[in-house]
């Protein structure tokens, strides 16, 4: 019998959400593996982005409800278009930016969250067999949104950005696959060789890197 695995953990709650226009906020972009067997990876890319947001009911959600947390992904690549149609990185970067990146241009959307946008929530796959998550289809600039995202409200969603980095960079380290581990080899004392006396050995101690704290949640 073959083996199954599933490279990465999907990140989207469970949702309640009825199909529709809702209010949102962009809080994260991170990048990950592009799963076997995914078109991106026919295309020659081995890594895409995955783009995750806060979304509510209605705009009087926000100011108390917790949001669900639904992702979409796209390619890496950033293209205007010309005789292949724009990529969604750049379409959504452009709508949440309410304009187009000028050519050469380098955007970096971190700053900015989170930011608010409106997006078409589908609960059905291509085929018509319904889905758990939200299908996110479409995304809209929504500036106005800005005026619900009181001190209180920005202090709650800048704890779900650094909870939901901190569990994406979990997740992604459980799909690597299980690091050698290797005893440090003590120094090795300088020796004579016989061909060139100054030749000596040296041990080198691997260092450990800390996982990032999990910040408190909503």
């Amino acid at each position: 019998m073959p083996e199954f695995s599933q490279e990465v953990n999907f990140t989207s709650d469970k949702s309640s959400l009825k199909p529709g226009m809702h209010p949102a906020c962009l809080l994260l972009v991170t990048e990950e593996p592009i799963p076997e067997g995914w078109a991106m990876r026919d295309r020659g890319q081995t890594h895409m982005y995955r783009w995750h947001f806060a979304i509510w009911d209605y705009e009087t959600s926000i100011a108390g409800a917790v949001p669900e947390h639904q992702t979409a992904v796209s390619s890496k690549t950033f293209s205007p278009g010309g005789k292949n149609p724009a990529s969604k990185a750049f379409v959504w970067t452009s709508k949440l930016l309410g304009r187009r990146p000028n050519q050469g241009e380098r955007v970096n959307l971190d700053p900015l969250m989170p930011l608010p946008c409106l997006l078409e929530v589908d609960r059905m796959k291509n085929d018509g067999a319904p889905i758990d998550y939200a299908r996110i289809t479409d995304l809209k600039s929504w500036a106005e949104g800005d005026q619900f995202l009181t001190p209180p409200v920005r202090a709650k969603l800048q704890a779900l950005m650094a909870e939901w980095a901190a569990s994406s960079h979990a997740q992604l380290a459980e799909a690597q696959p299980a690091p050698v581990i290797r005893a440090a080899i003590p120094p090795v004392p300088p020796t004579a060789n016989a061909t060139n006396p100054t030749m000596v050995g040296w041990g080198n101690p691997a260092g450990a890197v800390k996982p990032p704290p999990t910040a408190p949640s909503w």
